[in-house]
């Protein structure tokens, strides 16, 4: 080949591989395993040992009545939420009511310790987590706000919570104490959450959400699309979102939240609008969020959701002119 051509081809061929290199082709869907864990659990009613009914609602602070609704017959329908005073506090909060075969006996706070933790260091509490067992103590107090008798006695409350790894539902059962005796007393809890998917192109401004997720009432398939910020190689900001469930015609709102990253996991905390629509107030709306993202174009150990290839760069095919 002459020299002259042969010059001219391999500066071809290495602008060619600059190209190559820094412009590569069309970034194919990337799919990252999605995981959300309400902070909140639901505490289904307890029997006693007296024959008495103890249920649970949401804490809201109010010496008045408990948040429930009501029908044209006078009957109650609370929520069951039992919630921790602050995100990722062991302490867990609800509002109970003391139902006698005459009706309500008492109703009032709840305060209840529990001996949990966060063995994995995800931020989540371990008895949150459905994919372990749960074995947990509890003590605390119930102060009564109104009481049919005007008998305000603290009482004492103590107990444990059990459940099995991969299940939402566990059993709890306790003593109540107070200067008037004791009772026992026992129930089911159940978790609430789900998992699924974030699929996305490198780089872009937009995911596509997919969920599955279950509480004591049922189970919904959600989905929705996010705009999303990469804010660093080490945080994503999701808008405003709307997931929705056609088939059931459930909707939820997840406000604007932002990721951390640690490794090849993206986690952090997440409100909803409301998380239970059963209800006519805002209950299970904290959630702990977690993204599990194995893309990673330049094996940098930066998943590919905050380190997506770069873009063409404008000028480089001048170069070939």
């Amino acid at each position: 080949m002459h020299a002259k051509y042969s010059h001219l081809f391999l500066k071809t061929l290495f602008l060619i591989s600059i190209l190559m290199l820094l412009n590569p082709p069309d970034a194919q869907s990337n799919t990252a395993q999605l995981k959300a864990w309400c902070y909140s659990v639901a505490m289904e009613e307890a029997t006693t040992s007296l024959g008495e009914y103890i249920y649970f609602t949401t804490y809201d602070g109010s010496s008045g009545e408990p948040p429930h609704d009501e029908d044209d017959w006078g009957n109650w329908y609370i929520g069951l939420e039992m919630k921790p005073s602050t995100l990722g506090s062991s302490t867990y909060r609800a509002d109970y009511i003391d139902v006698d075969d005459e009706g309500i006996w008492e109703w009032g706070p709840l305060t209840l310790s529990l001996s949990t933790q966060d063995s994995n260091n995800n931020g989540l509490l371990d008895f949150l987590e459905k994919s372990l067992s749960a074995n947990v103590s509890f003590s605390g107090t119930a102060t009564p706000d109104w009481n049919r008798g005007n008998v305000y006695l603290t009482t004492t409350v103590t107990g444990s919570m059990n459940r099995s790894a991969n299940t939402s539902r566990g059993s709890y059962s306790g003593k109540f104490q107070n200067k008037q005796g004791s009772q026992n007393f026992s129930g089911d809890w159940y978790l609430a959450g789900g998992s699924g998917t974030v699929t996305y192109d490198p780089g872009a401004q937009s995911a596509h959400i997919q969920l599955s997720h279950a509480n004591f009432a049922g189970t919904n398939e959600f989905s929705g699309v996010a705009t999303v910020t990469i804010q660093s190689k080490d945080q994503i900001t999701f808008k405003t979102f709307t997931l929705s469930d056609p088939d059931e015609g459930e909707t939820i709102t997840a406000y604007t939240f932002t990721l951390q990253r640690s490794g090849r996991y993206y986690r952090g905390n997440i409100q909803l609008d409301d998380g239970y629509s059963g209800s006519s107030w805002r209950d299970y709306y904290n959630y702990r969020v977690e993204i599990y993202d194995t893309g990673d174009w330049n094996n940098d150990g930066v998943p590919d959701l905050t380190d997506p290839p770069p873009k063409a760069m404008p000028w480089l095919p001048l170069l070939l002119d």
